[in-house]
């Protein structure tokens, strides 16, 4: 299981859990999201239930075919889970889940570096390697 949230046009934080749980869900918010300057937006699944006791939150229903809200909608995080399923499926083939930290990582940093050079990707890997 993984649990992860986008901010759109821009990066994307995703991280393995145990469980997809309420506790899951909060821990990612309260580590990587502005609490009074952000919204979420989720569709209905019940782990999402409480979010709004911690931020502002408004949902889709998919259940009810609601795919999109005015600005409400879950395409752009639904965007980066097709490009790990296509990692999964065309490059991986098989996700170890004793490494899936590290295949998770992989999509997040690529997806994170996807506007930039190959140059200025090269030295992100190689800042990250000196000074980890």
């Amino acid at each position: 299981m993984v649990v992860g949230a986008i901010e759109r046009d821009s990066n994307v934080v995703a991280m393995p859990c145990n469980e997809f749980k309420q506790k899951d869900v909060r821990n990612l918010i309260l580590e990587n999201v502005d609490l009074k300057n952000s919204e979420i937006f989720t569709d209905e699944y019940k782990v999402y239930s409480r979010v709004n006791k911690i931020i502002s939150h408004s949902k889709v229903n998919h259940g009810s075919k609601q795919y999109v809200n005015g600005i409400v909608h879950t395409n752009t995080i639904e965007s980066f889970w097709a490009i790990v399923k296509r990692q999964y499926y065309g490059q991986h083939h098989h996700y170890s889940k004793k490494y899936t930290d590290k295949y998770i990582g992989e999509a997040v940093f690529k997806y994170n570096h996807r506007k930039e050079t190959s140059e200025n990707v090269f030295y992100s890997i190689l800042e990250k390697v000196l000074y980890v």
